[in-house]
C-alpha cells in the first residue's frame, strides 16, 4: 500500500518544494499546482 504525504503542521513549512517534485512523477508536470499538499509560494516564484 503507498504512504500518504500529509502536512501535520503548515506553518513549519520551510518551502524546501519536495512535495512538489514527489508529486510530479504522477502528474507529468512541475509547479504547486500538481502538489499533494498544495504549498504556497511566500517568495513570489
Amino acid at each position: 500500500m503507498p504512504k500518504r504525504l500529509i502536512v501535520k503542521d503548515v506553518e513549519k513549512c520551510v518551502g524546501c518544494g519536495l512535495c512538489m517534485y514527489a508529486c510530479s512523477r504522477m502528474h507529468g508536470e512541475i509547479g504547486n499546482d500538481y502538489s499533494g499538499i498544495l504549498p504556497v509560494s511566500l517568495s513570489g516564484f
